[in-house]
């Protein structure tokens, strides 16, 4: 499954479920409401060793691989009321619906801790100030 739409469907079920705005892209463009900040994407490596399966004409295809996907979810004012409400919204919303499907295919939505020196590194990429954040895994199926 392309990362596009999962990702967009993932800002879908977060924006219907908080009503609260939710933007895709880097934190520090100014967005109103949650952003969903894509930190890190890696193939399973489980699924990467999968063994090619033979097609009809005798040729052989690899099974597209599964794909994890680690995003951040951050409020735009993290130490406002406001902003920390609509992470406690979208806390809430992953809890209630941790499988998310599209096209017939299940995205898990995992709730995942990340270090303090992890997060720390990634905010000072972003040169951004630390802040509370959601960390959440979607593992998107590959294809056999």
């Amino acid at each position: 499954m392309p990362l596009a739409p999962a990702l967009s469907a993932f800002c879908d079920l977060l924006r219907a479920g908080t009503g609260v705005e939710v933007g895709l892209g880097d934190p520090g463009e100014g967005r109103p409401g949650l952003c969903v900040w894509p930190l890190r994407l890696q193939e399973n490596a489980a699924s990467r060793s999968m063994a090619p399966r033979p097609n009809p004409d005798g040729t052989l295809t690899r099974p597209e691989p599964a794909l994890e996907v680690l995003v951040l979810i951050l409020p735009p004012l993290a130490l406002s009321v406001e902003g920390l409400a609509s992470l406690d919204a979208a806390r809430r919303v992953l809890h209630e619906q941790p499988i998310l499907e599209i096209g017939g295919r299940r995205i898990s939505l995992l709730l995942t801790h990340l270090s303090l020196e992890e997060l720390s590194a990634a905010f000072s990429t972003a040169a951004r100030p630390l802040s509370p954040c959601l960390c959440v895994t979607l593992r998107i199926p590959g294809q056999a």
